[in-house]
């Protein structure tokens, strides 16, 4: 501020009121008058002689006039300031900080609860000092301030949730709260303490934020989104703004550290099958000085256990990152939990990197064979469930179904695919279907609503009106595109389409980006589907052919996925892909990569419930859920899914089922914490634009100093209470007075 606003601000003025709605209590102002008027005296005159020496004088009636008008003026008064009270009046300015003493306040302080907050460098860590300043604060606050503590996170995680005017309650609730761990959603945190205060009937209601100054999460393009939401929320409301004070308490962080972290991990199967390999991926982030000495590599966990050592290529940074890759056999089936773990740096919090992973005997993939003759020979399917599933292997990482298209019903998504419990579909694969009858296509759309995974092949049967009325819906139904005509022909091989290598980026096909000869892109396609994809927002083009043709398009349907195949995934159309060494693998990554669409039930965004649901749901008795921190809880299970809401807390969370199995569900934090530049000048005024009410301190002494201080904002209740007093005083004093003058 400028010298003139300072001196302007200290001899402004300003009065209010807390309890505006109280006013509508003026209308009882009236009830006197009216009072009166129903109550006048009202005679019938008769003449009689002697009246004549009974008459009062014009000068008495007067004045009697006047003391009734007084009286009923003084009533009248007694009810306006007994209302005025009630509304809760107050006045605003420097003038008056020091009158009558500083009087209660509610608090909210806001602490940081980001994983940046534990960024230790020659000292203590910004959350260290966050908990020390608002403990001192505990022991300088005035009997009867009443304080709530939050934890600002992904979601808002309340300390002590509720204003305390118990000091020891708050102190203990703050020595108990949890590190910090992930992201900040810090408008989030703001409207949830302004929420809080919002209820008060005090004048003087602070938000106090404790960060440590980190860009991400407070200024940057995506927060001041949510800030400019807020703005209207706390902002537009005149009888309420708080004031919010924002303390960095890692002032003297460098600018932008030396930081190394683990990206997510990521995985092309997130359901993976007992004793095959599963690929997974991720790298080592470098922000910061990029003349940091490398590290040597990161270990391996799974289940909680030492799995080995990875050790990192000790090549030049690629774009600040050292791809990792690893693959890992897991030798039975359940739930599996696999870490990472960097060597402790600058800042711990994001240096490790966990993923659930769930472990089957055999993928359940259930295969409707679109050819309606009653027993041919060869049926398309054949291809597929040979790749998937080949006779001679007695132990299949896939358990393949094939149900020709006439015998297709909605039951065969929900039933067991072989005696064992929890064999139900994972996977559905349509092959050539031409269309699918009303009851068939609701139970694909339920399978899909409870994360199914479909895969379409494309073949001469299809049906293409059917399809795009039915299935496609102008891009609001579940298949991934419209589909316009077969294209190509069978007669010239050397005209096929070939695949793109270059295009293979997705999950499902990276793995033949760079195979070499005999490989996805050495497959040829005389003849082929087009298809398109306009119309439909959520549709991508997986892998793509020559001449910028699609040959798979994928598309995330309500919680399940779905991909496209623009050819039939068989010997028709006289590919070459059936004899490729390509097509066996292929087969297997789409499925894995469908059925990962369950891995959206293990592992979570914060706030997401875990749902679990056994393969035995007649099993009854208890659940015991372990979070990331704290202690066990037991919890009672009447029915099946089992649904636990508490997830705010970014981290490993473990089911133990009374079958005394273990399941792993991992709530992931955000990656883009680690991210350590602080906010400057520019970032700190853009965020003040939408938040007038923010003041930006120096120091956590300013605002300690600040909120000590006799507070500008004094309530004027027990004035309004003292005028109702007075004039109560002079009703009954003018009403006896009134009665001696008549009797006299």
């Amino acid at each position: 501020m400028t010298d003139d606003q300072d001196r302007q601000l200290a001899t402004s003025m300003s009065f209010g009121l807390l309890n505006i709605l109280m006013l509508i209590g003026l209308l009882a102002v009236a009830i006197p008058p009216i009072i009166h008027l129903l109550t006048r005296k009202r005679y019938d005159i008769v003449d009689w002689a002697a009246m004549q020496f009974l008459k009062i004088s014009e000068k008495t009636r007067r004045k009697i006039f006047l003391e009734e008008l007084l009286l009923m003026l003084l009533r009248m008064m007694l009810i306006g300031i007994f209302v005025l009270a009630l509304a809760a009046p107050y006045l605003e300015s420097q003038r008056i900080a020091n009158w009558g003493g500083r009087g209660n306040r509610d608090i909210v302080i806001l602490i940081d609860g980001s994983y940046s907050m534990g960024f230790r460098q020659n000292g203590s860590s910004a959350h260290e000092r966050a908990k020390e300043w608002a403990g001192n604060l505990l022991d300088q606050i005035n009997p009867g301030d009443s304080v709530a503590i939050l934890q600002a996170k992904q979601q808002v995680v309340p300390v002590i949730g509720h204003l305390s005017t118990d000091p020891n309650q708050v102190r203990a609730a703050l020595n108990n709260m949890a590190p910090p761990r992930g992201g900040v959603d810090w408008p989030a945190a703001v409207h949830s303490a302004a929420q809080l205060l919002r209820e008060s009937q005090r004048p003087q209601r602070e938000i106090i934020i404790l960060s440590d100054g980190q860009r991400f999460g407070w200024s940057d393009e995506a927060s001041l989104l949510r800030w400019e939401l807020l703005a209207s929320k706390i902002g537009g409301a005149e009888e309420f703004k708080p004031d919010i004070w924002v303390v960095n308490l890692d002032a003297k962080r460098p600018e932008n550290p030396t930081n190394w972290s683990l990206n997510p991990l990521r995985t092309t199967r997130a359901v993976a099958s007992v004793g095959r390999e599963a690929t997974f991926r991720t790298s080592v982030q470098l922000r910061g000085n990029e003349d940091a000495a490398l590290p040597q590599s990161v270990s391996l966990e799974v289940d909680g256990k030492p799995a080995g050592e990875i050790k990192l290529p000790g090549a030049n940074l690629d774009k600040g990152q050292i791809p990792v890759a690893f693959k890992h056999r897991f030798a039975s089936a359940g739930s599996h939990l696999v870490t990472l773990k960097l060597d402790d740096d600058v800042m711990p919090g994001d240096n490790r990197q966990d993923m659930a992973v769930e472990v089957l005997p055999a993928l359940p993939v259930l295969l409707v064979d679109g050819d309606d003759r009653p027993n041919p020979k060869i049926r398309g399917t054949d291809f597929i469930r040979d790749a998937l599933a080949p006779a001679r292997d007695k132990t299949p990482s896939v358990l393949a179904r094939v149900v020709p298209i006439a015998s297709f019903e909605p039951g065969h998504l929900t039933r067991d695919l072989s005696d064992d419990s929890g064999t139900a579909p994972r996977v559905l694969i349509l092959h050539n279907v031409a269309r699918l009858t009303p009851s068939q296509q609701e139970a694909v759309d339920r399978f899909l609503a409870d994360r199914g995974g479909v895969l379409v092949t494309l073949g001469e049967r299809v049906d293409a009106t059917y399809y795009n009325e039915n299935l496609f819906r102008n891009g609001q139904g579940w298949l991934p595109a419209q589909l316009i005509e077969p294209v190509g022909t069978e007669d010239d091989p050397a005209k096929a389409a070939r695949p793109v290598a270059a295009s293979f980026f997705h999950p499902a096909v990276e793995l033949f980006r760079e195979t070499p000869i005999g490989g996805l892109a050495d497959a040829r396609f005389p003849r082929r589907w087009k298809v398109s994809t306009a119309g439909s927002s959520m549709s991508n083009a997986i892998a793509m052919l020559t001449g910028s043709e699609p040959l798979l398009v994928e598309r995330p349907y309500k919680t399940g996925r779905v991909i496209l195949s623009t050819v039939p995934l068989d010997n028709s159309w006289r590919t070459n892909l059936t004899d490729s060494p390509a097509f066996v693998p292929l087969t297997h990554e789409l499925v894995f990569y469908l059925a990962g669409a369950r891995s959206g039930e293990t592992n979570l965004a914060p706030g997401q419930p875990i749902r679990f649901r056994p393969n035995d749901e007649s099993s009854s008795g208890v659940v015991i859920v372990q979070k990331p921190d704290g202690e066990p809880k037991t919890l009672q299970v009447k029915s099946w899914p089992f649904v636990f809401e508490d997830t705010r807390e970014p981290g490993v969370y473990t089911l133990t089922t009374p079958s005394k199995g273990t399941h792993y569900f991992v709530v992931q934090p955000d990656a883009r914490e680690s991210d350590l530049v602080a906010t400057n000048d520019e970032d700190r005024a853009k965020v003040n634009a939408l938040i007038p009410q923010m003041k930006y301190a120096a120091s956590g002494e300013e605002v300690t100093d600040a909120l000590m201080r006799g507070s500008a904002t004094k309530e004027l209740w027990f004035i309004a209470v003292i005028g109702v007093l007075g004039l109560l005083l002079s009703e009954v004093w003018m009403t006896r007075r009134m009665a001696r003058s008549r009797v006299a």
